[in-house]
């Protein structure tokens, strides 16, 4: 297998991790979906419409009583909300170009 393809493949199963992850908070953390009732597609294409869910929060998911609860939450920023306060057309614009810069230090390097 070539460098390109393993880059590839890592970046892609990278990103459906990341996706399947981020609908599962959304099926089991809201009530957004009617689970059961239904059909997948149009969970998935609700998924990708639907915006600001917190309000349609449930209460929290334990995992483990005395450590772990998991509680659905957006964070329009960067880690720990790092520039939250910024408009969304201003940070949409920053992040779009750190992307294309870090996508192109990984390609330069690789």
């Amino acid at each position: 297998m070539s460098k390109w393809r393993l880059l590839l493949a890592v970046f892609l199963v990278g990103l459906a991790a990341d996706q399947v992850t981020k609908f599962l908070a959304v099926e089991r953390l809201t009530t957004v979906f009617e689970r059961g009732t239904q059909p997948l597609v149009d969970r998935v294409r609700g998924f990708y419409v639907l915006r600001h869910l917190e309000a349609y929060a449930t209460e929290p998911h334990v995992v483990w009583s005395p450590m772990w609860r998991m509680r659905y939450a957006e964070n329009p920023g960067a880690a720990w909300g790092l520039f939250r306060d910024m408009s969304e057309a201003n940070r949409a614009r920053f992040f779009g170009a750190i992307t294309l810069a870090a996508v192109a230090f990984i390609l330069f390097y690789f």
